[in-house]
């Protein structure tokens, strides 16, 4: 291990180690529930927003092309989660 751990790290490591997996896994997934959580608003609020402007029949578009905003989501929260863990295994062997 290096000599010259900075003390924000000593700090994220002592957290990791010491709090409870439960708390631990609500604070560190909690941004990508709230990013979900907004993705998914986005796309109630454009069904709302076309059905008023365009009316009943636009949103039939809207419903049409949910699947693929489903689907491009899902890949990117696989990418990002990927990426995320192979960084911090890199991290982890101080690498």
């Amino acid at each position: 291990m290096r000599q010259n751990v900075s003390r924000d790290e000593a700090d994220k490591r002592q957290l990791m180690e010491e709090t409870p997996v439960g708390r631990l896994l609500w604070k560190m997934s909690g941004p990508s529930v709230i990013g979900v959580m907004a993705y998914n608003l986005y796309n109630i609020f454009d069904t709302v927003f076309v059905s008023r402007g365009a009316g009943t029949d636009a949103v039939g578009g809207v419903a049409v092309s949910f699947p693929l905003f489903i689907f491009l989501s899902a890949v990117s929260s696989t990418l990002g989660s990927g990426a995320a863990s192979v960084i911090s295994r890199a991290l982890g062997e101080e690498d």
